[in-house]
């Protein structure tokens, strides 16, 4: 039985192209290719386009989140 008033949302991709990073991410294009270099990319047969996993990417940025109880490394 189908649930009345409720609205399902798609799922989220898996990959994601540097454009949909800046924009779901709001990281500035040069962050999003040092975010690039950093992680290991998919690149399909005849596409120019690399993508990361989303999955890599929300890792990434959690290992790279200081807050109180860590201290950032300095450059």
């Amino acid at each position: 039985m189908e649930s009345l008033g409720t609205a399902q949302t798609p799922p989220r991709p898996r990959l994601l192209d540097r454009k949909s990073v800046a924009r779901e991410y709001g990281l500035s294009r040069v962050d999003v290719d040092r975010v690039f270099r950093r992680l290991q990319v998919v690149s399909l047969p005849g596409s120019r386009k690399v993508y990361v996993a989303r999955q890599a990417l929300d890792r990434f940025i959690a290992e790279h989140t200081f807050g109180d109880d860590r201290v950032r490394p300095s450059a």
